[in-house]
């Protein structure tokens, strides 16, 4: 995921939403370790799902998201924004899968930075196959996105 040069609309989870959210991305990050293959074959997987949460091309404020719009993002997967009793949200193909766990709701809107602009969520986006991606690198993976405006 490399961001410059290109125009960004980020969905950033909370720390509270990975906790949240542990419940289901917790078995899948398993006993894995740095010095384990295992660890480097999930922390790309865990890339992707971080770049689940990046749209490429435009930088949109919540005002420019309509209702039940599919907003492609990063990994060519889609995502939904939603519109709930007065509550904007934007959730991915998966989240509707995890029962008692709400969509991401948007909690903080429209702040520009130097490639775009950032959302802030109460949830995870989880892509259509989420079982499928470890997400190990978001321990630390937002980091790359916040280094890149230096």
């Amino acid at each position: 995921l490399k961001l410059d040069g290109s125009t960004w609309t980020v969905f950033l989870p909370t720390d509270g939403a990975f906790d949240k959210y542990s419940t289901i991305l917790e078995p899948l990050i398993g006993e894995s370790s740095r010095t384990s293959n295992l660890f480097w074959e999930t922390h790309h997987a865990g890339l992707n799902l971080m770049a689940y949460h990046f749209h490429n091309g435009d930088a949109f404020r919540v005002s420019q998201l309509e209702c039940s719009e599919l907003l492609e993002m990063s990994t060519g997967e889609s995502s939904r924004h939603k519109c709930l009793k007065g509550e904007r949200y934007q959730k991915g193909q998966g989240n509707h899968m995890v029962e008692g766990l709400p969509f991401p709701k948007i909690i903080k809107r429209d702040i520009e930075f130097c490639h775009g602009i950032v959302h802030i969520v109460d949830g995870v986006m989880l892509p259509k196959d989420f079982e499928d991606v470890v997400p190990v690198a978001l321990l630390a993976g937002f980091e790359l996105f916040s280094a890149t405006c230096r």
